[in-house]
C-alpha cells in the first residue's frame, strides 16, 4: 500500500470517529437535590428541659428544736412580713419569766423599804444586776420560737402540725412568689455558657416554638461548676404561662447570634471540604474554608450567596463539569 493510500485511510477512520462521536448517545445529567445559599446569621442554639415553678420559693427552717405548739396560717394564704405562721411550745420559757418578775417585785419592795448606803441596800441592787440578764435571755428565747415571714409572699407547703416535734433546721414551711418562671438545668458545653439576658422560647412536644423567654438568672446547682447550672426563665409579654407547676417544657435557648454571613446546609460540605456548585447545568467544585455549625447550617462566604448548592455530594460522586439537573430543593 502506497503511503498516500495509507494516509487516506487514516483520515477516513478519523472521519468516521468523529461522526460516530458526534451522533453517540450523550449520557444523562444528573438529577440532584440542591439548595441556595443564603446570608443571615447563624443563630448558636441549645435544647434543654425546662419544668414550670415559681419564680422565688425559699423554705422556712426550725430555728431552735421543740414541739409545735400552734401554726397560724394555711397553704395558699398571702403573708405580710413580719407575720405570725408558726410557734413553738415556750412554757418554760413563760414559767421562768412569771418567776423571775415575781423576785423582781421582791427585791423593789426591799429597796423602798432600804435605807441609802446600807449593806443590804447594795446586796439587792447588785441582784438586780443578773435579773435583767437572765429577763432578756428568756426574752430573746420566747421570740426564736415566733416563727415569722421574712417577706412578702404566698405560704406554700406546710411541713408540721401542732404537737409536733421538731428539730433545729428543719423546713416548716415554704413561701412563694405568685409569678411562675420555668427552671432547668444545663450540664453541656462549657465553650458558650448561658447568661443571664439570652433570649429562649418554649417549645411544643414536637419541638414548635410556643412563647418567648427570657433567661433571668444562672446559679450554681451544687457546690461546685461541675454539679451543673440552674436557669431560671420568665415569660416575656403581658400574658403570663398557663402551665400549672410541674409542668415539663423543652426550651430551646439561644446561646449567641454570629455576624451576618452566607449561610449553606451542612449537608452540602463533602468530606474534602468542598462545597459543589451548579454553574451553567454543571457541577463545579469550590474549596471553602467554612466557619461554624449549628442546626444543620454553616458559615461560607459571603460571595456565595445566591449560589445553588449540591446536597449529600458525596453519594452522588461527583466530577468537575458533570451535567447535572437540580431536583428537589432544601
Amino acid at each position: 500500500m502506497s503511503k498516500a493510500r495509507a494516509s487516506l485511510c487514516v483520515i477516513a477512520a478519523t472521519v468516521v470517529a468523529a461522526v460516530a462521536l458526534f451522533f453517540a448517545p450523550k449520557p444523562a445529567p444528573k438529577t440532584l437535590r440542591t439548595a441556595v445559599i443564603t446570608r443571615g446569621r447563624l443563630q448558636v442554639s441549645a435544647m434543654v428541659q425546662g419544668t414550670v415553678a415559681y419564680a422565688d420559693t425559699r423554705y422556712v427552717p426550725a430555728p431552735v428544736s421543740g414541739r409545735v405548739e400552734a401554726v397560724y396560717a394555711e397553704p395558699g394564704d398571702r403573708l405580710l412580713t413580719g407575720q405570725l405562721i408558726v410557734q413553738f411550745d415556750r412554757s418554760s420559757e413563760l414559767a421562768a419569766l412569771s418567776a423571775l418578775e415575781k423576785r423582781q417585785y421582791v427585791i423593789m419592795n426591799q429597796l423602798a423599804q432600804l435605807s441609802a448606803g446600807t449593806a443590804a441596800l447594795e446586796a439587792a441592787l447588785g441582784e438586780l444586776l443578773p435579773w435583767e440578764a437572765q429577763h432578756s435571755q428568756l426574752q430573746l428565747s420566747m421570740a426564736a420560737k415566733q416563727i415569722r415571714a421574712d417577706g412578702e409572699g404566698v405560704l406554700g407547703n406546710l411541713y408540721i402540725s401542732p404537737g409536733d416535734y421538731v428539730l433545729q433546721g428543719a423546713p416548716l414551711a415554704e413561701v412563694r412568689s405568685d409569678e411562675l418562671c420555668i427552671t432547668a438545668f444545663w450540664t453541656g458545653n462549657q465553650s458558650r455558657l448561658p447568661a443571664p439576658g439570652m433570649a429562649a422560647c418554649w417549645c411544643d412536644a414536637d419541638g414548635t416554638p410556643a412563647g418567648e423567654l427570657l433567661l433571668k438568672s444562672v446559679a450554681l446547682a451544687g457546690q461546685d461548676a461541675a454539679a451543673g447550672l440552674k436557669l431560671c426563665f420568665a415569660p416575656v409579654g403581658e400574658l403570663p404561662l398557663q402551665q400549672p407547676p410541674g409542668t415539663g417544657l423543652p426550651i430551646r435557648l439561644v446561646l449567641d447570634e454570629l455576624p451576618e454571613t452566607g449561610l449553606a446546609p451542612l449537608s452540602a460540605l463533602d468530606p474534602q471540604g468542598c462545597l459543589w456548585l451548579i454553574r451553567d447545568g454543571r457541577a463545579v467544585s469550590c474549596q471553602v474554608a467554612p466557619g461554624e455549625a449549628y442546626d444543620g447550617l454553616m458559615q461560607v462566604p459571603v460571595e456565595l450567596e445566591g449560589c445553588r448548592v449540591v446536597l449529600d455530594p458525596e453519594s452522588a460522586t461527583l466530577t468537575d463539569g458533570a451535567l447535572v439537573r437540580t431536583g428537589e430543593d432544601m
